[in-house]
């Protein structure tokens, strides 16, 4: 489903975020950036994660710059 919805958007990236992350301090996801592949990032404390998300963001937005 993920993958389909970042085609039916037009997404960069999408997160698969699981349900047990829910209210849990750590949590494991997988990152599909487009024309890429899945990656999969170990449980990790949540505040990590979000400076790994906050990167990538980061990354894919300097690549749409002119």
């Amino acid at each position: 489903n993920a993958e389909q919805k970042l085609r039916r958007k037009g997404l960069d990236a999408i997160v698969l975020n699981r349900p047990e992350a829910i209210g849990a301090e750590r949590a494991a996801v997988e990152i599909l950036v487009r024309g890429q592949r899945w990656q999969a990032v170990p449980a990790t404390r949540k505040s990590r994660l979000a400076t790994r998300l906050i990167r990538l963001v980061e990354q894919l937005h300097a690549a749409h710059k002119p």
